[in-house]
């Protein structure tokens, strides 16, 4: 599979998607973000992330989905398969169900 081809038409279609992450510890597998966010460097959101990840997974071993809010966006994190996660940036009008 095309990782960056399913991020691409997924953003695009969706137009609360500002970004889209496919990462499996530690590499970032792949990523696309939008206009809105094309100041922003993938790979710092990811760090961020990453670190809510690691610390969840201590105390929460079962975890597979992870949401942090900033003030205009929201990031939604859910374990796949294989232990990749797929993180959305997304603004709140986007469902989180």
């Amino acid at each position: 599979m095309n990782h960056e081809v399913f991020l691409a038409d997924l953003v695009t279609s969706i137009p609360e998607l500002q970004g889209a992450f496919l990462f499996s510890p530690p590499t970032l597998l792949a990523s696309y973000s939008g206009h809105a966010i094309s100041h922003c460097s993938p790979l710092a959101i990811i760090k961020k992330i990453t670190a809510v990840i690691d610390m969840a997974s201590v105390h929460l071993p079962d975890i597979m989905q992870i949401q942090v809010t900033f003030d205009h966006m929201i990031l939604s994190a859910r374990l796949l398969p294989d232990q990749k996660w797929l993180l959305l940036l997304h603004t709140p009008q986007l469902s989180t169900a």
